[in-house]
């Protein structure tokens, strides 16, 4: 059974408790002072330690129940003063010295793992280690699906050399008659050429290629093959980058065709590509740019549409900063720690670049998503500049919290004393009872408004 679910049933056994309390005090005064004072000096305690000591979920849930624990004994306290006054003093004199204490105690350690936090993150951090790949961007995809783009000229002859598999095979014509690829290189770059035989070397292992540099006509049992390299500026849009603004991007990328054919037949293929050369060979990327610190976020499941794939990316991006972070930024004890948001990487400038690709599926078209990342000191400074404030702000919320449900309790309290006075004792339990419910009342709006 989970915090949240025991949460409800606390909560009735606190009321049970609560009323038994205030019978023990009427007709056991001297027992109930006893029991009453020892609540109220272990309390503070025994809520400290709760708090430090549950997770994040649940004690988040337990919030309430904590404020309604310190409401009675709030009034408890009150009532304590009223039978035995000078036991009542001396709980709160102890109360004020253990809350001294605790400050005093706390506040260094605060205060130093405060500093300890800023000299580590205002440092350049190394890229965080690769996380295990994920099965979306695995080879296997692209061997089996034909994508719609590709990050560079070579992994777009790649892909053609797998397209063009099945109208070689169409071209040659009889499988029985022995045929033999010819690759004319012309003047096409020689990386993109090498790359493209050694695939249709892996795909054709019955048919032999080989690569000329100059055009010729075609003999028999010759297949030829001829590329044609078509550099273009493609233009981008960056899609939900926060800033409200609709902003061009020039980017260069292009096509290769290959085209198959022999003195009775011909056919082609083609593949696009975008010049992004992080998404293809991030270990080089990095070497060539030792000055930078980068990371690359990326989808991490197959996804149905291009928006899924961003918010996965981001999110991937979100968890990846918070861990080369080394820390988690907690704005009161027993709250959730923050973590870095996609608000924070977006409005902090982390995004540098990205690469967004489809696959025509088996049962639709699905799409993956890659994101460059700058991880450099000054951009991890600001990304602690800015969780600090966010502590700060946390940390004014529960202190206005704080003092609110102290102000309507001390309200509350003179609201009875005064009623209970002018009505001479006569409604001094239906007083009580209406200050309980409206203390409890008060303080469960308080915290539902205010977290």
């Amino acid at each position: 059974m989970n915090v949240e679910s025991t949460i409800p049933v606390a909560g009735v056994v606190l009321v049970f408790l609560f009323i038994l309390q205030i019978i023990l005090i009427v007709r056991m005064p001297k027992v109930g002072v006893w029991v009453v004072g020892s609540l109220i000096l272990l309390a503070p305690i025994l809520l400290w330690r709760f708090v430090a000591a549950g997770g994040s979920g649940g004690t988040d849930a337990a919030i309430p129940l904590i404020g309604v624990s310190v409401t009675f004994l709030f009034i408890l306290l009150v009532i304590l003063l009223v039978k035995a006054p000078k036991v009542g003093a001396g709980l709160i004199v102890a109360l004020v010295v253990m809350g001294v204490l605790g400050f005093f105690v706390m506040m260094p350690v605060v205060s130093h793992r405060s500093v300890h936090t800023v000299t580590a993150v205002a440092q350049p951090v190394a890229p965080a280690p690769p996380q295990a790949p994920s099965p979306i961007w695995s080879e296997g995809v692209e061997h089996q699906f034909e994508a719609d783009i590709y990050p560079s000229a070579l992994a777009a002859a790649e892909a053609l050399g797998r397209r063009l598999v099945e109208p070689i095979q169409t071209v040659a014509g009889d499988p029985n008659v022995s045929a033999r690829v010819v690759l004319f290189q012309e003047s096409n770059d020689r990386q993109v050429v090498s790359t493209l035989q050694r695939i249709l070397e892996r795909e054709l292992s019955a048919i032999p290629c080989s690569v000329e540099a100059d055009l010729r006509n075609i003999r028999p049992g010759e297949v030829g093959l001829t590329l044609r390299s078509e550099a273009r500026v493609q233009e981008e849009v960056p899609r939900d980058q926060g800033t409200g603004l609709t902003i061009m991007e020039r980017v260069m990328g292009g096509r290769i065709t290959g085209t198959v054919f022999t003195d009775e037949r011909r056919a082609s293929a083609g593949a696009d590509y975008i010049d992004k050369p992080w998404a293809n060979n991030f270990s080089s990327f990095v070497a060539g740019k030792p000055d930078g610190h980068f990371l690359i976020a990326r989808s991490r499941e197959a996804c149905t549409s291009e928006n899924e794939a961003r918010q996965q990316a981001i999110r991937d991006a979100c968890d990846q900063l918070s861990s080369i972070a080394g820390q988690k930024w907690t704005p009161v004890p027993g709250r959730p720690p923050l973590t870095v948001s996609s608000h924070d990487v977006q409005e902090g400038g982390f995004i540098l670049d990205q690469f967004v690709q489809s696959f025509d599926g088996s049962a639709g078209r699905i799409w993956r998503q890659a994101i460059l990342l700058d991880a450099s000191g000054s951009k991890l400074a600001w990304l602690q500049s800015r969780k600090t404030v966010e502590v700060h702000e946390e940390r004014v919320t529960w202190a206005r919290m704080i003092l609110s449900a102290l102000g309507v309790l001390i309200v509350i309290v003179v609201t009875y004393l005064f009623l209970n006075m002018a009505t001479r004792g006569y409604y001094v339990w239906s007083l009580r009872i209406a200050g309980v419910v409206l203390a409890i009342a008060a303080i469960v709006s308080i915290l539902l408004v205010l977290r």
